[in-house]
């Protein structure tokens, strides 16, 4: 009796140790974790949702239970049941980190709609001296405006954009960019309520080309001595889906006879690839599915595509019109999978920790959006950065003329246009 006793208290004792230490009271995790916790349960309020956690940075395996024990037990006592259960509402957790600093970010994906929650983490315990890799996109604002924009080129100082009615020539002053040209396009048939277009500068020095619905233009800025011009003409021709092989590459060995005095220097050059084009349906807003070089299958109608490496360069990954991510090469069709959250905007980075890696847009709402970094492996297309918050809606997206990085439009809550640079890192 008196060993019965004894015994009680002390299992007691011990289970009550064992339940305090299964998370570390002085985790670095615990208040990362808590602030995480708290923002998602700000977007989702009381529930129940699928917890994943997707590690891309230099943390153990061990770590990770830890940390998805704190974020359960956080989101718990806020009112968020969550667990590795299959649900309708998704919590997808990304550990990332860079060279200096630690990010978790959160996309609590409902149905279509995705919203991000960001907590920075204090350094706690040291990073190991050679992090896994990962790719972090960065944005720089280029350019505002009251105008949409729906494609152009910089180079040097200088810029060239596209708008349904315009094409503008900015120039990069102490002051800021500063308008050179502003010459309108000719009139034509009703534009859909998303008008696309796309412009990318030519061999031709100081060139510029540009396709519109239904209408075809060619162009040059000119220099000191010339004017800006631009002639267009009705054109039912494909548009280039790769703009990447808008100019092939000089050879240093062949100089020109008695250059002029400070000539100009080329808008871009890049290596020169197989250019994809597509036919554009003006009046339905997408492309028909038609493409050249063929893909030796049928193509659905699209509302975006880029290209990729795959089996073939001639790869190409499209969304459809009914919201289907498929890859077309080598006479097949694929669907990918892991695009449940992708938005309607794709481009292509050259440059970073891949090569030709498709950026993407989410499928936020109408408030906020992303983008981010995806490297397709089989059929299955797995993150290659952490989401980019952007505070608004991606209007428009696409590759640079050098592949270097894409150039994003961005509609903010107050109808201005933003035009940003988005590079790509690896560590």
């Amino acid at each position: 009796m008196r060993l019965s006793r004894l015994v009680r208290p002390i299992a007691a004792i011990l289970a009550f140790l064992a339940l305090s230490n299964a998370v570390p009271a002085q985790s670095p995790w615990q208040q990362p974790a808590s602030d995480l916790a708290s923002q998602i349960a700000s977007i989702l309020g009381h529930g129940t949702a699928r917890l994943m956690i997707h590690n891309l940075s230099s943390l153990p395996v061990d770590e990770i239970p830890a940390i998805r024990k704190l974020l359960e037990q956080d989101l718990r006592a806020s009112g968020v049941a969550a667990s590795g259960a299959a649900n309708d509402t998704i919590i997808r957790v990304t550990l990332s980190e860079s060279a200096r600093d630690r990010t978790w970010v959160a996309e609590v994906i409902q149905g279509d709609n995705t919203q991000v929650a960001v907590v920075d983490v204090p350094q706690g315990p040291p990073l190991p001296s050679n992090p896994r890799a990962e790719m972090i996109l960065r944005r720089v604002s280029l350019y505002e405006s009251k105008e949409p924009f729906i494609g152009g080129f910089e180079f040097d100082n200088e810029m060239v954009l596209l708008t349904p009615h315009a094409v503008k020539h900015e120039v990069l002053a102490d002051e800021g960019w500063e308008e050179q040209h502003n010459i309108p396009i000719p009139a034509r048939p009703p534009l859909a309520r998303d008008p696309r277009g796309l412009l990318l500068p030519t061999a031709q020095r100081r060139g510029f080309e540009a396709w519109l619905p239904g209408l075809h233009c060619t162009g040059s800025l000119g220099d000191l001595k010339e004017q800006f011009t631009i002639d267009c003409h009705p054109s039912d021709d494909p548009w280039p889906l790769t703009t990447t092989a808008a100019i092939p590459s000089s050879p240093a060995s062949s100089p020109t006879p008695n250059p002029p005095p400070n000539p100009p220097p080329p808008l871009q050059t890049v290596p020169a690839t197989p250019r994809i084009r597509a036919f554009y349906n003006g009046a339905r807003d997408y492309f028909t599915g038609v493409v050249s070089p063929s893909q030796g299958v049928e193509i659905p109608p699209f509302y975006s595509a880029v290209n990729v490496q795959w089996k073939t360069p001639n790869a190409l990954v499209f969304g459809t019109i009914d919201g289907k991510i498929l890859l077309a090469d080598e006479g097949k069709i694929i669907t990918l999978n892991g695009t449940s959250d992708w938005g309607s905007d794709f481009a292509t980075i050259h440059e970073g920790c891949g090569s030709g890696l498709p950026i993407v847009s989410g499928n936020g709402n109408s408030n906020t959006d992303t983008l981010r970094a995806y490297q397709i492996t089989g059929s299955d297309a797995s993150p290659s950065s952490t989401p980019l918050p952007i505070e608004g809606t991606i209007t428009a997206l696409w590759s640079a003329p050098d592949g270097k990085s894409v150039l994003a439009v961005i509609r903010n809550a107050q109808n201005q246009y933003e035009v940003d640079r988005v590079t790509a890192l690896c560590n």
